[in-house]
This record gives structure tokens, sequence and C-alpha cells, in this order.
């Protein structure tokens, strides 16, 4: 997958910032995960970015699945703080 950013990049003609490069791949460790969707969904956790002004992304984390029968102490993830792109993966 960072190989299509990287392409991308050379394609317009210019190259990708160490900063952008870490981004990406901070963005796609964060969403392409290894887990069990059939019995423990509840257990895999994505983040959407949503980009902001000033090149920041809101991160907002996201169960699979919310638990079927949630115990008195289950806490659903809480959102991160908001980061630059230059701090993704940093």
């Amino acid at each position: 997958m960072l190989a299509v950013v990287d392409a991308a990049h050379v394609f317009r003609g210019e190259p990708a910032t160490s900063e952008f490069v870490r981004a990406a791949e901070a963005i796609i460790v964060t969403n392409v995960v290894e887990g069990d969707s059939l019995n423990r969904a509840h257990e895999i956790v994505f983040i959407e970015y949503t980009p902001l002004p000033d090149e920041r992304f809101q991160r907002v984390p996201s169960e699979l699945e919310p638990p079927v029968n949630p115990d008195l102490f289950y806490l659903p993830p809480d959102p991160l703080p908001n980061v630059h792109y230059s701090e993704l993966g940093a």
C-alpha cells in the first residue's frame, strides 16, 4: 500500500516527504489489522482519520463490533487527540 502512495507522488513529479510517508504508514498500520472477526470481533479496533484544516487529522477509534453482552465495566474506545500529519508515526 505504501508503494502505491509513493507511486502517486512520483507520478505527480513531487517526492513524498518523510513525514508524509510515516503518516501514511501509521494510518495503514492502524487500519490493516489481523483478528478473529467471528469470535472476537469486539477486540478489533479501527481508527477513522478525518482531515481537518492545517494538515491535521481527527482520529476516532471504533470497534468492528461492540460486545454482545457488555459488562458493567465496559467502556467504548476513547477518541484520540487531533494530530498534525507529521506527528503520525513519530
